[in-house]
């Protein structure tokens, strides 16, 4: 799958406080909290075994950070998939997002 479809895949379920990509070997997921201030956590993601290094946690880092970013939320990255990723695909708008 491409993965402009993929990223039109990627459902965001504010009440679970999760990003998943349904595929037929399983869900790959990125898991948030709500801190008190009201920042988002992003503290862990995980694709399946046999779908890893396809690209599948970058499309999950890229649809949650674009997501703080078009709400003004504020996010920490306690995952460190996400920290990986800052430091390949940081823009000035998610580095303005990301929060210690």
């Amino acid at each position: 799958m491409a993965s402009a479809e993929l990223l039109s895949q990627v459902v965001h379920n504010t009440g679970e406080k999760i990003f998943s990509i349904e595929l037929s070997e399983g869900t790959a997921i990125l898991q948030y909290e709500v801190l008190p201030s009201g920042a988002l956590d992003y503290y862990h993601t995980e694709v399946p075994e046999s779908c890893r290094g396809k690209g599948l946690g970058g499309i999950l880092a890229k649809v949650a950070l674009d997501y703080a970013v078009s709400s003004q939320q504020k996010v920490r990255l306690s995952c460190t998939y996400l920290q990986h990723y800052m430091t390949k695909h940081s823009t000035p708008e998610y580095a303005a997002a990301v929060i210690n």
